[in-house]
C-alpha cells in the first residue's frame, strides 16, 4: 500500500477482457489506505482532463456532465491474504519508512492527516457500506462518501469500522433514513458477497496485492496492471496521453519587468509546460449613475466601523435605503492592474477561449492563482492546463487598481462598468499584446459573481457563458457576513498597505476570515494564516450596493452556479436547507434566468464560501471545466 513497485504480470491477466474497448482506467480501493484516498482524489480532479484526452469513463456525475473513471471498493485485508502480501505496518523497516513517506505523499497531493492512534482497522464493514453507495447511489456520491469516510477517520480520529462512527461520517451526504439504509444493506448476505467477488477478482483475476489498484485498457486491446498513487506518469505513458515527466527545473519563476514565465511539472494534462503570464496596468475611463449615502457618514475609527456594521446587520433595519438620498453620475479615469495568463506561452496563434476572472471581498486576483503549497491551489494553472486563456484583475478600489472615495465611489455601479469596459477592450482587441478570444466566459466569486450578474443582466452580449461561484441570490443572509466579519479600517490595522482611506474596511482577524470564508475541518490552517496576510478590504459603499441586482437575467448562453455547501453569506451555512421547494438554495437561482441554456447549480460538498481555499477546490474546478466543455465551450 505505501508504494513499493512489484509486478507481476501474469499472460492471463495482461489480456484485454475486451478487446472493443477503448482506454479505461478501473481503480480498487479501500478506505484504510491513505494511498487510495491520494489517488481516488488526483483522477477526481483530473477527469475533465481525461475525458478530454479520450480515456473512455463511466458513472455519470449529472446528467448533463461528462463521466468520471471506475472506482471500486475491495477489502484490503482480504487482497493481502490472497495475495501473501504482508502490509507495510508488519515490518518494522517498511513501517519506519512508511512515516517519511506517508508525510511526503500528504504535502505532495495537499491533504495533511494523522495516523490514528487505532490504526489499522478491519474495514470490512465500511468497504460493504460503499459497495452498496455505489449500488443505489450515483457515481459522485459514492466517490464523496468514500472520501467522507477517510476524512472522519483520518482528519477526524474516528473508527468507521464502529457503526456508529461510520453514521457520523455518512450523515455529511445521507439523511438518516437513508444512513440507516445503507447500514442495514451491508449487512445483508448480498453485499457481503459483493465485496467478495470484487476483492477475489482484483487478487485472482488483476494480479491485485494492494490498495489503490489499478487495470488499465490502453485501447489498442491490452491492459495492464499499475499499482500506488505514484505511478500515474506511467500509465500516462502507457495511455500515450501528453504529459510532462518529473524533472528538474531551474529558475522555476522568473520576473523580468511584467512578464514572468513558470514552468511547472502538470500532473497530468501536461499539455502546459510553461505558462506566461503579463502583468500590466490598464488605463480605462468609466461612468455610472452611483447611489448618494448622504445621510452615513463615512466611518473613520474602529468604534465607526463597528457601529455601521451593528447597523447593517440588526434586523428590520435597512441601511441602504435610511443612507440613500439619490442618485449621481461617477465619471472618471482608472486604473485596473490586470494579468493575462496564455497556456504553452501563446503570445501569438489560434484565438483562445478567454475566461475573465473576478474576486469577490477579502481578496485581490491572487485569489484565482494562490502561490500556496507550489500553486496547488491555483485555479488558473488547471485552467491553463486544459488550454484556456485568462484574464484576472483587481477590482476596481482593490489591490493595485485605482481606489477611490470608500462611499460615494467605490460602488457596484462604477465597478461593473469598469468590468464592462475591459470586456470591451478585449473583444475590440484594444487590450494590448493579446489575441482577441473567439469566446469569453465570465467567472465570478461571491462579490465578483454579483458583478457578473448584475453585468450579464443589463448587456447579456458581454459573455458567451457565465460561471458564477460562491453565490446565491437569496440576501437572506447578508446580516451574518457583515456581523461576523469584526469589520475593522485597513488603514489602521493595514499601514503601508496600498494607503487605504477611511471607510475601507478589513476583517478583523484570521478567526473572522475562517467565519466567512472557510468550513472546518476541511481547509488547511496554514493557507488559511497565508491568505489573513494578503487579505483585501471592501469598502461601506460595496456593502450598501450589493443588493442591487436585478431579479431577473434575460443571458441566454450557459449558466453555472457553483458553491460551498456550507457557504454562509449567501446559504446561512446550510445550501441544502430550502424549507422544501428547491433542491438547495443555489438552485432556486434557474428562476432569475428562464432564457439560460442550459442552466446547472452544484452544490460542492464540504466547503465553505470561499471554494478555493479549501480542500475540495479541485473537484470544483474540475465541475466548472467539465461544465464548460459539455456545452461546447472548451478551449
Amino acid at each position: 500500500d505505501s508504494g513499493y513497485l512489484w509486478v507481476n504480470l501474469h499472460k492471463s491477466t495482461a489480456k484485454a477482457q475486451n478487446p472493443t474497448m477503448g482506454k479505461k482506467i478501473e481503480c480498487y480501493i479501500d478506505c484504510v489506505s491513505p494511498y487510495s484516498f491520494f489517488a481516488l482524489s488526483y483522477l477526481r480532479a483530473n477527469s475533465a482532463s481525461l475525458a478530454a484526452l479520450a480515456v473512455e469513463v463511466e458513472c455519470a456525475i449529472t446528467q448533463a456532465m461528462m463521466r468520471s473513471p471506475s472506482f471500486f471498493p475491495v477489502f484490503l485485508g482480504g487482497i493481502n491474504v490472497g495475495s501473501g502480501n504482508k502490509p507495510p505496518w508488519t515490518n518494522a523497516q517498511k513501517a519506519a519508512y512508511a512515516q517519511y513517506d506517508g508525510k511526503r505523499a500528504q504535502q505532495y497531493f495537499g491533504h495533511a492527516f494523522e495516523v490514528p492512534s487505532f490504526f489499522p482497522i478491519l474495514s470490512l464493514l465500511p468497504q460493504r457500506a460503499m459497495t452498496y453507495v455505489k449500488q443505489r447511489y450515483s457515481n459522485d456520491r459514492y466517490e464523496l462518501a468514500f472520501l467522507r469516510c477517510f476524512k472522519t477517520m483520518w482528519n477526524g480520529q474516528l473508527d468507521i469500522s464502529i457503526p456508529d462512527n461510520l453514521c457520523t461520517a455518512l450523515l455529511k451526504l445521507f439523511n438518516p433514513d437513508e444512513v440507516q439504509e445503507i447500514l442495514q444493506a451491508a449487512s445483508s448476505p448480498e453485499i457481503k458477497e459483493a465485496l467478495t467477488k470484487m476483492t477475489d477478482k482484483a487478487v485472482r483475476e488483476l494480479g491485485a496485492f494492494g490498495c489503490p489498484w489499478f487495470w488499465v485498457h490502453d485501447g489498442k486491446g491490452n491492459a495492464e496492471p499499475f499499482f500506488g498513487s505514484d505511478r500515474f506518469h506511467f500509465m500516462w505513458d502507457y495511455l500515450g496521453l501528453p504529459h510532462e515527466d518529473l524533472k528538474l527545473i531551474v529558475g522555476a519563476k522568473l520576473i523580468i519587468d511584467t512578464m514572468y514565465t513558470l514552468s511547472s511539472w502538470l500532473l497530468l494534462t501536461g499539455v502546459v509546460a510553461a505558462r506566461v503570464c503579463e502583468n500590466r496596468t490598464i488605463d480605462i475611463t468609466v461612468s455610472a449613475q452611483n447611489a448618494v449615502f448622504n445621510n452615513l457618514t463615512t466611518p473613520k475609527t474602529n468604534e465607526e466601523a463597528t457601529g455601521f456594521a451593528v447597523d447593517a446587520s440588526t434586523q428590520g433595519f435597512n441601511a441602504t435605503d435610511q443612507a440613500l438620498t439619490g442618485y449621481a453620475s461617477i465619471t472618471g479615469p482608472y486604473k485596473l492592474s490586470t494579468q493575462y495568463c496564455s497556456p504553452n506561452g501563446r503570445a501569438s496563434g489560434p484565438a483562445p477561449v478567454l475566461q475573465i476572472l473576478t474576486h469577490g471581498f477579502g481578496y485581490d486576483k491572487v485569489y484565482w492563482d494562490l502561490p500556496y503549497n507550489a500553486y496547488n491551489y491555483s485555479y488558473i494553472d488547471d485552467a491553463l492546463s486544459l488550454g484556456y486563456a485568462t484574464l484576472s484583475y483587481d477590482r476596481l478600489g482593490i489591490g493595485n487598481s485605482s481606489h477611490g472615495d470608500a462611499k460615494s465611489e467605490i460602488q457596484t455601479p462604477l465597478e461593473v462598468a469598469a468590468l464592462a469596459q475591459l470586456i470591451d477592450m478585449v473583444r475590440n482587441g484594444s487590450y494590448p499584446g493579446i489575441i482577441v478570444p473567439r469566446k469569453v466566459i465570465l467567472i465570478g466569486h461571491s462579490y465578483g459573481s454579483v458583478q457578473t450578474y448584475d453585468l450579464t443582466a443589463t448587456d447579456p452580449s458581454s459573455a458567451d457563458a457565465i460561471v458564477l461561484t460562491g453565490f446565491s441570490l437569496n440576501q437572506t443572509f447578508s446580516p451574518s457576513f457583515i456581523a461576523g466579519g469584526n469589520w475593522q479600517q485597513a488603514y489602521l490595522t493595514q499601514k503601508g498597505a496600498y494607503n487605504y482611506t477611511p471607510g475601507y474596511l478589513a476583517s478583523g482577524n484570521i478567526n473572522a476570515d475562517q467565519y466567512l470564508f472557510c468550513h472546518w475541518p476541511e481547509f488547511d490552517p496554514s493557507l488559511l494564516a497565508y491568505v489573513e496576510t494578503i487579505k483585501q478590504p471592501v469598502t461601506v459603499g460595496e456593502l450598501l450596493t450589493i443588493g442591487s441586482v436585478p431579479a431577473q437575467n434575460p443571458f441566454a448562453g450557459p449558466v453555472l452556479l457553483i458553491s460551498g455547501s456550507n457557504d454562509v453569506p449567501f446559504c446561512g451555512g446550510d445550501c441544502y436547507n430550502t424549507g422544501g421547494g428547491a433542491p438547495s438554495i443555489p438552485s432556486d437561482a434557474a428562476k432569475a434566468f428562464p432564457n439560460a441554456r442550459p442552466f446547472e447549480a452544484f452544490v460542492q460538498p464540504n466547503t465553505g464560501h470561499a471554494i478555493n481555499l479549501h480542500y475540495t477546490a479541485k473537484e470544483a474546478y474540475n465541475f466548472m471545466f467539465v461544465f464548460l466543455a459539455t456545452n461546447g465551450l472548451g478551449p
